[in-house]
Order: structure tokens, then C-alpha cells, then sequence
């Protein structure tokens, strides 16, 4: 699965990946940008905010144990907020089914 033009000029804006130009302007990265890339969607569709993908790509440049710590943490407050909303929805459904 590709990643889009839109998606790539976001990474680059917010200084998550930097790419070279090829001489008509594609745009080529290196593998360690492309991991950054990958990371940094990977955490965008577990909910990550741009906030937390900078501050996890900053933090895994550190060492392992506190990179694990930070996603131990990001990922425990995602359940959190996942299972809060599937009480939330099992409430609409149950009210709706009692009608």
C-alpha cells in the first residue's frame, strides 16, 4: 500500500521525514526516513495525534526502554479511549433495541 503525495509533503512539513529531489523533483528518501515514515503512519492510524509522533520519533532516538515506556503509554491510553467509546456506543445500541 502506497503512501499518498499529501501524506509525504505533511511528513516533510512537519519535519517528520526529509527527503532528497531527483533532478524532476521526485522526491527520493533515504531507508532511516523511510522507517520514520513508516512509524510515523503506523502510529497516525492508531490514533496519534502529530503531537505524539513527533515526541515518539524523538524519544526512540534515546534508548529502548523509555522509547517502549512512551508507547506502552500512548497505547494504554488509546484503550482507554477505545473502550470508553464502546461503552458509549453499547449504550446508544442498548437504548435503541429497548424501544
Amino acid at each position: 500500500e502506497g503512501v499518498t503525495v499529501k501524506a509525504l509533503h505533511n511528513l516533510e512539513d512537519r519535519s517528520t521525514a526529509q527527503s532528497e529531489r531527483g533532478a524532476s523533483g521526485v522526491r527520493f528518501f533515504e531507508p532511516a526516513q523511510q522507517v520514520r515514515i513508516d512509524v510515523a503512519l503506523a502510529l497516525r492510524e492508531l490514533g496519534a495525534t502529530a503531537l505524539d509522533i513527533r515526541l515518539f520519533l524523538d524519544i526512540a532516538k534515546s534508548d529502548r526502554e523509555t522509547t517502549r515506556t512512551f508507547l506502552r503509554e500512548f497505547l494504554d491510553r488509546r484503550l482507554i479511549t477505545l473502550n470508553d467509546r464502546i461503552r458509549q456506543i453499547s449504550e446508544v445500541r442498548s437504548l435503541l433495541e429497548s424501544d
